[in-house]
Formats: C-alpha cells, sequence, structure tokens
C-alpha cells in the first residue's frame, strides 16, 4: 500500500489506529470478515457505515444514467416518512458532502457566512476553524449560545458521538437553547445525524432524545448499510435554494436501491432495538473497559476520536481471539448474535457484572 498515503483512503483505518493489528479486509459477509486469510467477528461496522450487516444488499445496475430515475424521489419520500421530518431531499455521495451542503444552503439563505459548528462533520476545508467558521467540541453547547450572533448563518450540531453517555436530559436542554439562540437571530439550525441516524433511532439523535425538529438534517452511514450516500433533508421552502448542489453520483441508482432495501429491513425487524439490546449486554459484562451508549460502546480508556494508545492492549486481546474492533468504539450491526458480545467479553478477561474492572490478560 506504499501508493496510498498513510495506507488508507480513510483516517480512521490509517497506519497506527490498530497498532500491529489486523490491517487488509479481503472478504466481508454478515458480521464476519476475512483479513490476511483469517475469519474475525467485526464490530467496527466500515465506521458505523453498516448497521443491518456486510452483503445484504441486490442494487441492480451499477452506472449512473443521463437523466434522474423516479427512484430518486421515491426513496426520498421513503427516507422521509422513515425519519419523521421534512418535504424534499437533495442525494450527495458522503457524509461531508452532506454537512457541506446544508452549509452551503444556509448561506444561501440568509446571506451570512458564519457557522457555528458543533463536533465532526467531514474533512472539507469548509469544515476547518476559520474566519467564517467557529469550530468547537461536541460538548460545548452551553459555550457555543455566546458565539451564536446576528452574522451567524447556521449551528451545526452533532448531538452525540464518542463522548461517552452523559446525562440526556442535560443534553436535550441544551440543544434546545442552542435551537433557541439560533432563530432569534434568524440563524438556521442544521443536525447531522450521520452516525446517529438508524442507530440511536431511524431518526437519530433528535428522536432518541425528543427534541424540536431542526430546519436542515444530513443522514448517511447506516441508512444505506455502507453504500456511498448521503441525504439533505429539509423543508421545501429551504430545499428550493438546494439547486446549485449538483453531483454526478448523486442518487446514485445502486445506492437509493441499498437505502430502500435497508429501509425496508428496519421497518420488518426491531435494528435498533436489537442495536440496544447487544450493546447492553457488552457493557454489562465489561465494567471498567467500556462505557457510553449501548449502540455505540466506547473504550474507557480512549479519548481521541480517531484512536487512544491506551486502548490498544485491548484491540491486540480481541484480534488474538479473533474479533476486530477499533480504539473509538464499536458499533452494533443486526447480524451480531449474543455468542458474539459473549466471546468478545471473554477476550477482555470474561467480566461478569459483578467483577469489577479487568485488564488484558
Amino acid at each position: 500500500m506504499d501508493r496510498t498515503p498513510g495506507g488508507a483512503q480513510t483516517r480512521s483505518k490509517q497506519e497506527g489506529v490498530f497498532g500491529l493489528g489486523p490491517r487488509y479486509v479481503q472478504a466481508a459477509i454478515n458480521q464476519h470478515v476475512t483479513v490476511e486469510g483469517r475469519d474475525y467477528v467485526d464490530w467496527i461496522a466500515a465506521l458505523a457505515a453498516v448497521g443491518l450487516g456486510y452483503d445484504w444488499h441486490t442494487v441492480g445496475a451499477l452506472t449512473p444514467y443521463p437523466l434522474p430515475t423516479r427512484r430518486e424521489g421515491e426513496v426520498a419520500a421513503e427516507l422521509m416518512e422513515a425519519v419523521r421530518f421534512g418535504d424534499q431531499v437533495r442525494w450527495v455521495t458522503t457524509g461531508s458532502e452532506g454537512t457541506l451542503a446544508a452549509m452551503m444552503l444556509a448561506r444561501r439563505v440568509t446571506g451570512r457566512r458564519k457557522v457555528v459548528s458543533l463536533g465532526y462533520h467531514g474533512w472539507h476545508e469548509a469544515h476547518l476553524p476559520g474566519r467564517d467558521v467557529v469550530a468547537l467540541p461536541i460538548g460545548a453547547r452551553s459555550y457555543a449560545e455566546t458565539v451564536i450572533d446576528g452574522g451567524t448563518a447556521a449551528v451545526i450540531i452533532e448531538v452525540l458521538r464518542n463522548e461517552g453517555r452523559k446525562d440526556d436530559a442535560r443534553i436535550a436542554a441544551e440543544v434546545e437553547m442552542l435551537h433557541d439562540a439560533a432563530r432569534r437571530v434568524g440563524a438556521l439550525v442544521i443536525h447531522d445525524e450521520i452516525v446517529t441516524g438508524f442507530r440511536w433511532a431511524v431518526g437519530g439523535a433528535r428522536e432518541y432524545l425528543g427534541l424540536g425538529v431542526p430546519d436542515l438534517a444530513v443522514y448517511g452511514k447506516a441508512m444505506s448499510n455502507g453504500f456511498p450516500i448521503a441525504a439533505v433533508v429539509g423543508p421545501r421552502y429551504l430545499m428550493s435554494h438546494a439547486h446549485g448542489i449538483s453531483s454526478t453520483y448523486g442518487g446514485w441508482p445502486p445506492a437509493l436501491e441499498a437505502v430502500s432495501q435497508t429501509i425496508r429491513v428496519y421497518k420488518e425487524r426491531e435494528v435498533v432495538e436489537h442495536m440496544w439490546t447487544l450493546g447492553q449486554r457488552l457493557l454489562t459484562q465489561c465494567p471498567g473497559v467500556l462505557a457510553g451508549y449501548p449502540v455505540h460502546p466506547v473504550f474507557v480508556a480512549t479519548k481521541d476520536y480517531t484512536t487512544s494508545e491506551a486502548a490498544l492492549p485491548y484491540v491486540k486481546k480481541a484480534a488474538e481471539a479473533g474479533h476486530l474492533v477499533h480504539p473509538s468504539g464499536f458499533n452494533i450491526m443486526l447480524a451480531h448474535s449474543e455468542q458474539d458480545v459473549d466471546e468478545l467479553s471473554a477476550a477482555f478477561g470474561g467480566i461478569s457484572p459483578a467483577s469489577g474492572a479487568a485488564t488484558p490478560r
């Protein structure tokens, strides 16, 4: 992989993130991946992009078409019904592109430039701190209210992520205060639900916490069970400004079919409930090692989003037992079983709820 900077196309998969653990995947199906000839139970789920399991979809034709397809609108309707929000959808290819598109929409609608950004919304230069972007960590909700002013076009919020489980009621109250602060000055509220959508709840953190609706929301990752597609969702009067948001691969037919098929599985099976149940089983068996939300447990020792050296002994121990985990946390899939959870917890020391903290053997 000497022709690839960092050995991977994604920061969270680059050299050094996993220590000396497994590096290159050869195949994947359901919860299993093959790495250098060995089978592993995977808990990374393509960085939370896979909610069902690998290789679930039959998607048909692989190339874009010369004209739009009716499926662009049909699947948009399915998505809005599933997340219970919006009148129109703009399909783009990646989450970073989706959040950038939402910021562009807000700037066009308001005629302002400043965006107050809480959390991680992508790698594009437009997301980096600068003259037009006040970038704050996800937990700085109370401080963010003080920098929202008459020059603010939007407040973009990643409501929940890797910070571990906190006081849900307090978080909800802080987010609602941000909503109010933004609307007092005519700024838009954008919810980044790329990680939280189809995981904390189908509608994401908004649905899970019972928040009021934002002006715009962005979905991706598990929405398509791993296909490259994201969606900017909003009311018609705002989405009417989206004509300039244009992509050759926006509405790529296989990805649209993956979204549709994923939504159908979420309707037919209790996917989110399964994630919460298995995740809680894992947390209960690993006190002192894992914490956070059951749908996305994190290592107690992890402090940085990408990696933490303190978590690497656990990553190594899991790999030795045939489990592939990421230092930044776990993503439960529908394909995971109770047996998978029990085997993983055994790799961390055979911890029981009464045994207290444990360290890798």
